[in-house]
């Protein structure tokens, strides 16, 4: 059994969210819990693991990639304005 301050359960639908205070109980490893309705429960697994300091926000995205397209377009405007600057000039002749 799991102590009530342990979780909160939102109504109209069965959504449970165990604390982190009570994860951190838990070992490192796959659990099982046990959701008992009035007429019958339901058994649902979550896994448990190792707490990292790393903050994970999902972004995958090579930065370097990133940069090396940044260089090449600031390259690319920086050829176009001095083909536009030397057209100039060589007009004004």
């Amino acid at each position: 059994d799991v102590d009530k301050a342990n979780y909160e359960v939102k109504a109209g639908s069965t959504i449970i969210t165990l604390k982190a205070s009570y994860l951190d109980t838990l070992k490192v490893g796959e659990h099982t819990i046990t959701v008992i309705y009035n007429d019958g429960s339901a058994d649902g697994t979550f896994n448990v693991t190792e707490k990292t300091n790393a903050l994970t926000t999902g972004n995958h995205n090579n930065l370097w990639l990133w940069v090396a397209l940044l260089f090449v377009s600031g390259a690319g405007v920086f050829e176009i304005t001095l083909y536009d600057r030397k057209r100039r000039i060589a007009s004004k002749k």
